[in-house]
């Protein structure tokens, strides 16, 4: 996948340097290789990214060309204009955030020095190098391959690595041991994570009509969820000898490994939280301080676990019909 997309960025960056070239020389503009190097420079990595920067550059070249003038005029024609253009602008141009326009806007501004004018026939044959060059970018850009089969492929791989460590957890509650690859199962889980926002924030960057923002609060949701496990992990290092109270929890662990998924809402399972939690309160006391430490944990541990499943169920709640319809549905039906 990444050699693609390099290998598809480096085609439309030449391509689009190319065509703007000759584009501005069909259209009869001087300086026609500048509109070849704003090309270059208007193909990004996303689409929402490609029109941000290209609208900063116009409004940073409007301020250029307001700032531009006043320098000509008080130094001439001179390298010192260019030098004190840029005393203004560059400041300016940070004030604003428009730092994406300062390297373009001064190239076009040397063309004024190089002709030793700022006539009406220079300011329009500027503006359309950077249309052209804008322009052709953007166009180059329209096309940027989607991730949403990466996604979904990145979601089945964390709700496995999810289900490996509730597995193992339950497992601890059984008092059995655990090997190496629970320990490093958080890390892995955490780099999936991060990944995977990545590559849900980039499938939203590409889309401009549609709002695709599921896949970014589905991604925030699994690492809210990740931080829960880590406590619980913690809970389970305690080193006592754990009351007959963890079978309980230890199923209740098992139950939501085996139904870890997208579109589980979580509710039945946060029905099974109660029920634990109910018969736990009707237990008898603790015998002695070693069995109530213990217990204590264990409570502790299965109010994550809820915590965990609460989580899941305000993301199914906030969800509207067409993204389950878009999201869940597809999955269900499988």
């Amino acid at each position: 996948m990444i050699s693609r997309l390099n290998l598809l960025k480096t085609i439309k960056t030449a391509g689009g340097c190319f065509l703007a070239i000759i584009l501005a020389e069909w259209i009869g503009l001087n300086y026609s290789s500048s509109a070849g190097v704003i090309a270059l420079l208007s193909i990004h990595d996303t689409k929402r990214e490609t029109l941000r920067v290209m609208v900063r550059r116009l409004v940073s070249f409007g301020i250029a060309l307001m700032i531009a003038p006043v320098c000509f005029r008080l130094a001439g024609y001179r390298p010192a204009a260019i030098g004190a253009f840029l005393l203004l602008f560059t400041p300016a141009s940070m004030v604003l955030q428009l730092q994406e326009g300062i390297s373009v806007s001064t190239v076009l501004m040397t063309h004024f020095l190089a002709e030793g004018s700022m006539s009406a026939d220079n300011v329009w044959n500027e503006i359309f190098l950077l249309l052209a060059g804008a322009g052709i970018g953007g166009m180059m850009n329209l096309y940027i391959p989607g991730k949403t089969e990466l996604i979904w492929k990145k979601q089945r791989q964390i709700e496995a690595q999810f289900k490996l460590l509730l597995a193992g957890m339950a497992g601890i509650l059984e008092g059995k041991k655990q090997d190496a690859e629970y320990g490093d199962g958080f890390t892995a889980l955490e780099h999936m994570i991060e990944e995977g926002e990545k590559e849900a924030y980039e499938h939203m960057e590409n889309r401009l009509l549609t709002d695709t923002r599921y896949y970014l609060r589905y991604m925030g949701l699994r690492k809210s969820q990740l931080s829960v496990l880590y406590r619980i992990r913690d809970g389970l290092e305690w080193t006592g000898r754990l009351p007959k109270q963890a079978e309980e929890l230890a199923g209740l662990f098992s139950s939501v490994s085996s139904s870890f998924h997208e579109s589980n809402n979580a509710v039945g399972l946060l029905a099974e939280v109660k029920d634990v939690k109910e018969e736990m309160k009707l237990q008898p006391l603790p015998a002695g301080r070693e069995e109530f430490e213990a217990r204590a944990v264990l409570f502790q541990i299965l109010l994550e676990l809820e915590q965990f499943l609460i989580m899941k169920r305000e993301f199914a709640e906030e969800l509207s019909q067409e993204e389950i319809h878009a999201y869940w549905e597809p999955e269900q039906s499988q």
